[in-house]
């Protein structure tokens, strides 16, 4: 009887250092693959898209009226067209870098497309992403950026049904950005809403430019940012959980993350899954 009890207490001792083991380099085995992961995404070929995701000034040159009105521009419009089955979900990104020299712009070419296809602009394929270039240099202590065109553009495969690139050429060079380079940016918003509103979802009414600039001015004049706006890209733990991300990255991340205790939320404007096949702008106006 006590040959017994020994041997069921030595069985059980094996049997909780066993489970101890397997539990401790399971803990081992799931933060390995966690830092790889993080590792990879740090290692993505494009910065990861803010939070506020409609605008990217990584370059730092938006006025904050600027920013907010490309904000909330955008989440109007999903939120308006993301009802419609076929071609809803419509989402106008726009983004600034900062480029060495001019040469730098040709590889934004196909860079662009990826950009496009990476930060998954637009739902069934309803994106357009707006890519904004500045050469930064430093004179007697003082930082000049200076705006270099061409201005960038990519528009999702069903998109360019509605905004066709000889459209979209036709805004451009309307456009005068030397004089107020915002208002400019804020004209080419309203002009590219305009179209996809009248042509992709009916809109009866929408007011030309002429008539828009002076609330437009209005509304430059009299902004007071109540909200600050981030552009430091997502962390690397929402940018995981973000669409962005593959598959197999989510797999591998959610098990170790769930057993960390990590703070802050997830980001509440998101890619829908767009992809472009390269339909767009990349050239100075006429």
């Amino acid at each position: 009887m006590m040959g017994k009890m020994k041997y069921h207490q030595w069985f059980s001792g094996m049997k909780n250092n066993l489970n101890k083991y397997i539990k401790i380099t399971g803990f081992c085995f799931l933060f390995i693959f966690f830092g790889f992961i993080l590792a990879s995404c740090n290692n993505k070929s494009y910065p990861r898209p803010t939070q506020a995701y409609y605008v990217n000034d990584f370059a730092e040159v938006f006025l904050p009226a600027t920013k907010h009105n490309i904000i909330k521009k955008g989440e109007d419009l999903y939120d308006i067209s993301k009802s419609y089955e076929d071609n809803g979900g419509t989402q106008i990104v726009f983004a600034s870098f900062i480029v060495e020299n001019e040469t730098d712009l040709s590889s934004w070419e196909t860079n662009k497309t990826e950009l496009f296809r990476e930060w998954k602009i637009g739902k069934n394929d309803m994106g357009v992403l707006v890519l904004f270039f500045f050469i930064e240099e430093e004179i007697d202590g003082i930082t000049y950026k200076t705006f270099v065109e061409p201005v960038g553009f990519e528009i999702g495969y069903r998109m360019t049904q509605y905004l066709t690139s000889s459209r979209l050429g036709i805004i451009y060079n309307s456009i005068d950005f030397e004089s107020d380079f915002d208002m400019g940016v804020t004209q080419l918003l309203h002009e590219i809403l305009r179209v996809i509103c009248t042509k992709a979802y009916n809109f009866e009414e929408f007011d030309s430019w002429e008539i828009a600039k002076e609330g437009y001015q209005d509304y430059y004049d009299n902004f007071i940012e109540e909200d600050v706006i981030t552009d430091i890209p997502m962390n690397i733990i929402l940018f995981i959980f973000s669409p962005y991300s593959s598959v197999l990255d989510k797999i591998l991340a959610i098990i170790p993350f769930a057993l960390i205790l990590l703070g802050g939320g997830f980001v509440i404007n998101k890619g829908k899954g767009g992809s472009s096949g390269g339909a767009g702008l990349f050239r100075r106006r006429r």
